[in-house]
């Protein structure tokens, strides 16, 4: 998680074989072995790993709720960050599941990933990501721009009660039923991808419950696994705008 980087400036050979300055760009240079990891343009911003890390876990020491956390992945390879926090004590029950309150950051060296800073649910049972789109809190920053993480990070201690309003939203979707035409035009809205939109049908099928609950877990189920997907759900609120219009059945 703590490369070396630096960002240093740009030469290339021009057709005489001498060195030319690029001045808009600049090289992102794992210094250890000085390896070109990426061209930047000359106002790429780096966001060290552990100074995210550090931001985030000190607003979590502002809350009880979530100053106990355990960490459930992080993944450095191909210089990405991506690590999920687990909050315990927001452990609640939905349909005899637990679900908790978690959170994703996400960083990059290679310009592969923006810093990201986003909460959403954790099913336990199967690790399932509840991804939401605009009832929890994400902030999201390129590194082109001027970064505050102060900024960013600063809404992480009401999480919890952004949480408890999101839940009472799931309960209700365990009584509202569908019908095979409606669960297929509801999954056909949240993915672009056929192959993703026949992953989220089979899972739903495994449900065998019939219910806007079931048809959530399946859609979040292939978003979990695939950072496209993951990120196409939250930041074009297809969550938000396909389910949340569904009436609660009468």
């Amino acid at each position: 998680m703590l490369f070396p980087i630096e960002k240093k400036q740009l030469f290339v050979l021009d057709k005489n074989e001498e060195l030319q300055l690029l001045s808009d760009y600049r090289c992102i240079v794992d210094t250890r072995y000085d390896n070109v990891i990426a061209i930047a343009s000359s106002d790429y911003q780096i966001v060290k790993n552990l100074d995210l890390v550090n931001a985030v876990e000190s607003k979590f020491k502002e809350t009880n709720i979530l100053s106990s956390y355990k960490i459930t992945r992080t993944e450095t390879r191909n210089y990405r960050l991506i690590r999920i926090y687990n909050f315990p004590n927001t452990t609640i029950q939905i349909d005899k599941e637990e679900i908790s309150l978690a959170l994703r950051i996400t960083n990059s060296y290679n310009l592969s990933l923006a810093v990201q800073v986003g909460l959403f649910g954790w099913r336990g049972i199967c690790e399932n990501e509840l991804v939401t789109s605009n009832s929890l809190f994400s902030g999201y920053r390129k590194h082109t721009k001027n970064i505050d993480l102060s900024r960013l990070t600063n809404k992480i201690p009401n999480a919890a009660e952004a949480f408890k309003s999101q839940v009472d939203n799931w309960r209700k979707w365990t009584d509202i039923n569908l019908d095979e035409d409606e669960v297929e035009d509801l999954i056909t809205s949240c993915f672009e991808s056929k192959c993703y939109i026949e992953k989220a049908l089979s899972n739903y099928k495994e449900y065998k419950n019939n219910r806007l609950w079931d048809a959530y877990q399946a859609v979040t189920n292939v978003s979990t696994h695939n950072m496209e997907a993951y990120t196409s759900l939250r930041n074009e609120h297809r969550i938000t705008n396909s389910f949340n219009k569904y009436k609660e059945s009468s």
